[in-house]
């Protein structure tokens, strides 16, 4: 019975964690680059309660003791669909390349170098409390960096600006900058293509992702050349939607909160039992 009562806290403790894992992922639809959490478990099969079973119980009972997360993670297989925004501004990294990204910096000061697909552009102040300050390129909200790892400058006196399908930033038919890609490499040898660990990577919300200080060694990031007419790699006019089917995880939701019902009723029924066994050993 104690262990029933085990594995159903543990199914509940996982159902819990599903529900919060699903929620954020809804939460996350619309943010474009967003990728998708998913909980993964495996079979605990013992604990430190199980010296507490009695031996001849534990041999004539299954070898199962609940659940045991081992991890969340995101999936970057299967990026997010590519969506025409009529602007001809925004553009898109292709998704078979699943492993490169934009790099950004925090416009608030923050020295970290960020990483993002989200190729939503717009140009602003880069202080904006003073107005003297450089027109600089936003991506997403945040500081679009060159390939000297500098926020791009503009000028909208120079002309409309736009971006294209090489990365070229165009000034009406001058050439100002461009605006690099990325791809996460594990070899410190830019020849050896050898994608990094993804899942090592923090999302930190906003569309951006960060490199942990302690996962360093695993990524190499590597500007991918496309400007100069050599490759013409971006998709102009879309952005990238996130990864996330919203009937599916719908369907999660539901399955984790009816297994959740399930295991607290089991708990509530043990638990009933264990109080007619104490009143017969009262009597």
């Amino acid at each position: 019975m104690l262990l029933g009562f085990h594995a159903n806290v543990s199914g509940m403790n996982y159902n819990s964690e599903i529900l919060d894992v699903v929620s954020n992922n809804l939460s996350n639809t619309d943010t474009s680059g967003f990728r998708r959490s998913l909980s993964v478990i495996r079979s605990r099969e013992e604990h430190d309660n199980s010296k507490w079973v009695d031996s001849d119980a534990r041999e004539r009972l299954p070898g199962f003791h609940g659940v045991q997360r081992t991890g969340i993670y995101k999936i970057y297989k299967d990026t997010g669909k590519l969506q025409e925004t009529g602007n001809s501004m925004d553009v898109a990294i292709p998704p078979e390349l699943q492993n490169a990204f934009f790099a950004v910096k925090r416009n608030d000061g923050d020295p970290n170098t960020y990483y993002t697909r989200n190729g939503t552009l717009s140009f602003g102040l880069q202080d904006i409390s003073n107005p003297n300050s450089p027109n600089v390129l936003y991506l997403g909200g945040h500081l679009a960096l060159d390939d000297g790892n500098q926020a791009i400058e503009i000028d909208p006196s120079f002309g409309e600006l736009s971006i294209g399908a090489d990365g070229q930033v165009m000034q009406g038919e001058t050439a100002i900058a461009e605006l690099p890609i990325y791809r996460m490499n594990k070899s410190p040898d830019p020849n050896v293509q050898q994608s990094a660990n993804l899942q090592l990577l923090n999302q930190m919300g906003d569309s951006l992702f960060r490199i942990p200080p302690e996962s360093r060694q695993e990524f190499n990031p590597f500007r991918i050349e496309i400007g100069n007419g050599i490759n013409r790699v971006l998709v102009q006019g879309m952005r990238e939607s996130s990864n996330v089917n919203p009937m599916s995880e719908l369907v999660h939701m539901m399955e984790a909160t009816k297994s959740y019902s399930s295991n607290a009723s089991a708990i509530e029924r043990q638990m009933g039992g264990l109080e007619k066994l104490f009143e017969l050993v009262r009597r």
